[in-house]
Order: structure tokens, then C-alpha cells, then sequence
């Protein structure tokens, strides 16, 4: 035994430094016949392999314990059953560690300053803190950068960084903490002191453990401020409100509003959030902006780079998609090769493209948050459930197990967030989250209903009539990563969610761009070759009109008969008091047609008159609404039409 003893222990410790203590060795035997006390209840014991560490090189084996606290003698022989000797001594490999902090990152990755120091000092106020993310959203980026943090500024601090796994090799879920614990951090299995340890914990993947209840009843719970260890939960799901996982124990534990952080900023942590802040975009956007390009320099615009954080929100791996694919699209490589910042509607062209979903979709880290293709066509409960997220940008609901909600909540394709009245609602990790979740559902199998919507004009006014007084009466309208909207898309997120309502598929399509890169609308059916655009108050009205007409932006899709109808709709709470109903019938005449335009073309164009362009006054309450033609004349039919509540 001495001589086995002796050469596991100089393999073990072959080419360690001089400064690192030998790692212990174990001896490794069957499973235990012994019982334990869980929840004052007697089970037998968790520990399927038992394991001794040496600490003699002739080891009594009678006086041995293992690892689950019973000796030797209540262990089977081996892991085989077997009445065979004692396995052979093993040096323990090590096992979902992390290596330590690097001191420098990558030159792409933006350093997050504000937020580590504010997440830092959160976690010593309050010694626990929950930090939930979907997938790609920069939590293993973040909590590395706190221990790198940490470390630095405070090194007479212990800090561990840890991963919890999916399972344990000779650990069950009903496992002490200490063992789970030490096992991760290569400490020895006798080491019962964390609760009591100056430093701090970081456990990413903590969704993992929370069906591991020691860890959660007898550590966390019992942690106070002020005293003892801190600890850094990064979890991919978890609940919004003040449970830590729906049902994750039989005693479930609570944090403190003031001890979670997630996906936006709250009124608690008005500096802190898992997306990147404004100035951190910036500074990711520069940063990318050094490393990017087969020497032709990346120059997105200011105004580029401002929409570029509407439509990502500051997701870490959303923002880091976009600005690749843009970096390297042929579209814009003109701007590209003489040195020339990237203009705002040049971008949009080619942003409103299948090509960019197809390649956002490509690229590896972004498309983790998503939904696949083949989970899709396998699930067609899941497909309905996910044309209504996308439909009204947000659902409610109990995730049971089993259910659809709990499938996106647990898989990290919707974010558990409370609403302003601190209701739980799941949304989208980024507004790119929800155009490609849109683009991946597949097509409805049954033809849109023509017979009962003719034209373009009845199906609008169905779909009017199916508004809600309660959701247009919502000061700030919830969005992607229950990032409030401004009013006027409410409007919008209302007439998509209403037709999905009415004609229960998802036949529009959102910021369609067609096959010409001449801009794109607000919503299309493609199927039908509609068109439908929406304004709030008259804003930038004109321009939404020149839009549609012989030299607008929108010509292409007319003259190749992409686009056969087309609606304008004013939302607004005032009648109007400009007559607009001439003035695309006189600019036949102001502007003569084009050698390019056909006669059919000029035949539709004279045709269409003046009746695509409605306003749509709502009461002050949004109790009702009435619509008015462009000659400021109520449609018959469509007078004080109470909303649905």
C-alpha cells in the first residue's frame, strides 16, 4: 500500500511549483449502504462512490471516513460490488474549475468599469446578490471581469470562481454544501468553513444548482450582510419576483428586490444591469471598430451606431453580431474602402434584409439565445405560443413544467422580468431577438382568409376593432428586454398584436423590407402584397405620403407589383385639421412620369386616389375611436367604436 501510496503521490505532484502544497490523494470505493438525515427525514445515503483522503501513507482503513461521513466499513468493497480489495489510490482530476483571472482582456472586449465597481459594491452591502441573463448575454464576461476586479483591488480577499455543472461524479443533488463546494474547489472534503470565509463566491451557471437545496437552504439563506462570504450568483433563468427559481425547493428561498439584477436597469440599480449601458456600447462599438476589416477601416456613422443600440439593447452578443456582419457585408464595403463613416439609411437597406437574418442566425454566440429551426418544426404548440410573444413583445403566464413558457424560460429564449407594476411578464433579450424569432417561424400552412378581407381597407378596420383600451392606455409600452417604448409604438405593437388576434397565425411580417433595398415598412403580408404604414399625430405625415408616390422610395415595389395595396394610418387623439386628400392626385401633375415608368404603373398610380390614408382619433381614455378619410370626413361605419377592455 505504502509503495502505491508513494507513486500516485509523485505522479500527482510531478512538475508542480515548489510553492504549491501536494494535492491529496483519495482511496475510492463502492457505494454507501449507510443512511442520512434530510429534512429530519431518514434516506440512505446520497453517495453513490465513497471516497477517502489519505493523509498517512499506511492508512488505517477502519479509521477511514468518507467524503458523506461514514466510515470505511459501510462502503461496498469497490465500485463493482465486488468483494475484491480497495480501488487502487487516485490522484482527483480536477473538475469544472476556472482558471484564475486574467489580468488583461481581449482588445474587442470593453472593460465595463461602472458596472463591475457598482456591481461590487452591491454584493458588500448586501452580501448576496442574483444576477439573471438569457444566453450570450455577457454573464461569464461580467463575472469574470468582478473576479479580475476583486483580486485586484482587494487581495487579501479569497475569491473563488466556479462553475456549477450538470451533475456531480459521486455527488447527488441531496449532497451538504460543503461537499458540492469543495469538490468544485479542489478543497479538501473536511473543510466546512465557507460561511465563515472572508472573500467572495462566484458561481456562473448557478441555474444548474438550484435543485441542489443545501446549497440555497444552508449557505445562501443563512448568509448575512456584513459578516462572512459573499456570493455572486449568474444564473441563464430564474424567477423576476422574489423567489430565486419557481419551485426550485420544497422551502423556497427569497431575495430582496435590492439583491437581484438582470437584463434592464431598475429603480434599485439605476447603474446596473447585465446590458451594456450607452457608454459601454460606445466604447465596445470603438473598440471593434480598431479590430475589424481586411484593412479597410469600419466607420459606422453616429447615427448608424445609435440605431444600433435601439435594435440590440446593449446584448453583449447581439451588439458583437451586428457589428461583424456589418464590418464585412459587401454592401457597405464602398464606405469601406475610401475611409467614409457608414450612413444611417445605407445600413437600414441592408439591415431590413433576409441576407442579415440569415447571417445574424450564423453567427454562433447570438444565435445560443434562440429557438432552432428543427426544435420548431417539431413543436407546433410551441410555434403558436411564440407567434403570440412576437406578436404582443411580451407573454404572462405560470411556467409548469411541460409547458411551452416554461421550455423558452428554462432554454433562455425569453427573460422572466417584472412589469412597472411589478408583474411578471417574459420578453425578448433584444428587439434582434424578437425580428429573429419572427423570421424562424415558419409560414402559415392555411392561406390568408381573403373572402372574409377583400382589400387591405377591411382588413384594417378588423383589426381596429380588435385594439384593447387597456394596452394603448399604458403610459410607456413594454418592450424587448422590458425596455419601455415610446407611445407611438405602442400603436404599432398593437395593430400587430390585434391581427394576430383577429386571424390567429402570424401572416404579417414586421419591418418588411422586400426584395429591393428601398427601405421598409412597418408591416407587409406578403402573401397578399400588402402594405401597412403607421404615424402617430401626424408625425413626419408628408413624408410617409411621398413615400408611396411616382419618385418615393417605394416606387421599385410598386412598378414590379411587390406591393398591389397600401395603407396609411394616423393614430392620433385629435381630429386633424389638413385636408389632405388632393395632394397625390396633383402631383401627377406637378411631376410628369418618368421614361421608367410604365403605363400600367401610371394607370395604378391615378387609380389609387386618395383612399390608403386614414387618421384614427381615439377618445382621451381610449374608450373609443373614431376613423376620418384624408378629407378630415368620418368613414361611414366607423364612428365611436368603443375598444375592447
Amino acid at each position: 500500500m505504502s509503495l502505491l501510496y508513494y507513486a500516485f503521490r509523485k505522479l500527482l505532484n510531478a512538475g508542480a511549483p515548489d510553492d504549491i502544497p501536494p494535492q491529496p490523494a483519495y482511496i475510492m470505493t463502492g457505494r454507501c449502504k449507510g443512511e442520512s438525515m434530510v429534512d429530519g427525514q431518514t434516506v440512505p445515503c446520497f453517495c453513490p462512490k465513497g471516497q477517502y483522503q489519505v493523509v498517512d501513507h499506511r492508512p488505517n482503513l477502519s479509521e477511514l471516513r468518507c467524503i458523506c461521513g461514514h466510515y470505511f466499513s459501510k462502503h461496498d468493497s469497490s465500485p463493482e460490488s465486488t468483494t475484491s480489495a480497495p480501488s487502487a489510490l487516485a490522484p482527483t482530476p480536477p473538475r469544472h474549475a476556472r482558471s484564475p483571472p486574467r489580468k488583461r482582456l481581449p482588445e474587442t472586449f470593453t472593460e465595463r468599469s461602472l458596472t463591475v465597481t457598482a456591481l461590487w459594491d452591491l454584493i458588500k452591502r448586501r452580501q448576496v446578490v442574483h444576477i439573471r441573463g438569457t444566453p450570450a448575454t455577457g454573464k461569464s464576461t461580467l463575472a469574470h471581469l468582478l473576479a479580475r476586479h476583486v483580486s485586484i483591488l482587494e487581495p487579501e480577499l479569497e475569491v473563488y470562481h466556479l462553475c456549477w455543472p450538470e451533475s456531480f461524479d459521486y455527488l447527488t443533488k441531496s449532497a451538504p454544501y460543503s461537499y458540492l463546494l469543495n469538490d468544485l474547489a479542489h478543497r479538501s472534503q473536511d473543510c466546512d468553513d465557507w460561511m465563515d470565509i472572508d472573500g467572495l463566491l462566484i458561481i456562473d451557471e448557478a441555474q444548474a444548482s438550484y435543485r441542489y437545496s443545501s446549497l440555497w437552504n444552508d449557505l445562501i439563506k443563512f448568509l448575512e450582510p456584513g459578516f462572512g462570504l459573499r456570493v455572486a450568483l449568474f444564473s441563464s433563468y430564474g424567477s423576476a419576483s422574489a423567489l430565486v427559481q419557481e419551485a426550485s425547493t420544497l422551502t423556497p428561498l427569497k431575495l430582496n428586490s435590492n439583491q437581484r439584477v438582470s437584463l434592464k436597469r431598475s429603480a434599485e440599480h439605476p447603474d446596473l444591469c447585465l446590458l451594456l449601458s450607452h457608454d459601454e456600447f460606445h466604447d465596445l462599438v470603438y473598440r471593434r471598430c480598431l479590430s475589424y476589416g481586411d484593412s479597410q477601416p469600419f466607420h459606422p456613422s453616429a447615427e448608424l451606431i445609435e440605431h444600433l443600440f435601439g435594435m440590440t439593447q446593449g446584448h453583449a452578443a447581439a451588439s458583437a453580431c451586428v457589428l461583424e456582419i456589418l464590418s464585412e457585408s459587401k454592401e457597405l464595403r464602398p464606405f469601406r474602402k475610401r475611409a467614409l463613416p457608414i450612413p444611417l439609411v445605407d445600413a437600414i437597406e441592408f439591415i431590413q434584409t433576409d441576407k442579415f437574418l440569415k447571417a445574424a442566425l450564423n453567427y454562433a454566440k447570438f444565435a445560443r439565445g434562440l429557438v432552432s429551426e428543427e426544435v420548431l418544426h417539431k413543436m407546433p404548440d410551441l410555434v403558436k405560443f411564440l407567434q403570440t410573444a412576437v406578436s404582443q413583445n411580451f407573454v404572462s403566464g405560470d411556467p409548469a413544467p411541460g409547458t411551452p413558457l416554461e421550455l423558452c424560460y428554462r432554454k433562455g429564449w425569453l427573460q422572466a422580468e417584472l412589469s412597472s407594476d411589478d408583474y411578471t411578464v417574459y420578453v425578448f433579450a433584444s428587439p434582434l431577438h424578437r425580428r429573429c424569432t419572427e423570421f424562424l417561424l415558419p409560414q402559415p400552412s392555411v392561406p390568408f382568409p381573403r373572402s372574409l378581407y377583400p382589400t387591405l381597407k377591411a382588413f384594417s378596420f378588423s383589426v381596429l376593432r380588435m385594439f384593447s383600451s387597456v394596452a394603448l392606455n399604458i403610459e410607456a409600452p413594454l418592450s424587448d428586454s422590458a425596455v419601455s417604448r415610446p407611445l407611438e409604438a405602442g400603436y404599432q405593437d398593437e395593430y400587430y398584436r390585434a391581427s394576430f388576434e383577429l386571424l390567429g397565425n402570424l401572416y404579417l411580417k414586421s419591418e418588411w423590407a422586400g426584395t429591393q433595398q428601398t427601405g421598409w415598412v412597418d408591416f407587409a403580408i406578403p402573401s397578399e402584397k400588402w402594405i401597412v404604414e403607421c404615424v402617430r399625430d401626424g408625425d413626419k405625415l408628408k413624408e410617409h405620403i411621398e413615400r408611396f408616390q411616382m419618385t418615393g422610395k417605394y416606387r421599385q415595389w410598386i412598378s414590379n407589383q411587390e406591393m398591389q395595396e397600401f395603407i396609411l394610418l394616423d393614430f392620433r387623439r385629435s381630429i386633424p385639421r389638413k385636408q389632405r386628400g388632393m395632394h397625390f392626385l396633383s402631383l401627377l401633375s406637378l411631376h410628369p412620369p418618368a421614361s421608367f415608368l410604365t403605363a400600367h404603373l401610371v394607370h395604378f398610380l391615378s387609380n389609387v386616389g386618395i383612399d390608403w390614408l386614414f387618421h384614427v382619433v381615439f377618445a382621451d381614455d381610449f374608450s373609443s375611436y373614431t376613423v376620418y378619410d384624408s378629407d378630415c370626413k368620418a368613414v361611414p361605419g366607423e364612428s365611436q367604436i368603443a375598444l375592447l377592455r
